[in-house]
């Protein structure tokens, strides 16, 4: 049976409390570091995939970043976060909500310098949605951009949230954007749920040649 993606991410968001999700952050550190590695003006387009209602989009509007992207396939989750950030955010932070594996609005965006990508892709285990993921990334960075992609690690969990993943390491992931894309940093990072559980990541910088 086919699993609706939309429905799945909606009645998880809506049913339940942000702090007991799986991938919670209090403070999304790892890619706030990396996105400030990336040295970009703050009026550069910034875009979060698989955003949620993750809390980046704020720690980011406060460090100063003038335009954010938040895309999702939940419009329940990025209601969260339209709701929380308020006035803050607008102008400043434009809400899409779409589904990587069969993009509509996702096509018209275009000239991004930063994509992040925490906990999306390893959700995509058919080979065509990767393949997908692939071309709306190419589509949408801009030459000299950066994709920060944080995915589970090898040897860590086969399911989240009821799904099934696929674990990547620095190079398979090298592997799977291609030639186009060189790896400029990676580290391992080692996520905690709110109720105990170690969940190995990796997260890497790639910078698009071409």
């Amino acid at each position: 049976m086919e699993i609706s993606f939309q429905r799945h991410w909606n009645d998880k968001y809506s049913n339940s409390e942000q702090e007991k999700l799986g991938w919670y952050e209090r403070v999304p550190q790892p890619s706030l570091d990396l996105i400030q590695e990336c040295q970009v003006d703050k009026s550069c387009r910034v875009l979060d995939v698989g955003s949620g209602s993750s809390v980046l989009i704020d720690y980011l509007l406060e460090a100063g970043y003038t335009n954010l992207t938040a895309v999702d396939i939940s419009e329940a989750a990025l209601d969260i976060t339209r709701q929380r950030v308020g006035q803050k955010g607008v102008g400043r932070v434009d809400f899409v909500v779409d589904d990587l594996t069969h993009p509509t609005k996702m096509k018209d965006i275009q000239d991004v310098m930063i994509w992040h990508d925490r906990a999306v892709l390893h959700f995509f285990v058919k080979e065509e949605d990767r393949e997908q993921y692939r071309k709306v990334l190419d589509s949408s960075l801009m030459k000299g951009g950066f994709a920060i992609i944080s995915t589970f690690a090898i040897g860590g969990i086969t399911k989240c949230s009821g799904l099934d993943v696929k674990q990547y390491s620095p190079s398979s992931l090298s592997e799977f954007l291609g030639k186009d894309y060189a790896l400029l940093k990676s580290h391992d990072f080692t996520y905690m749920t709110t109720w105990g559980q170690e969940r190995p990541f990796i997260y890497c910088i790639f910078k698009k040649l071409v």
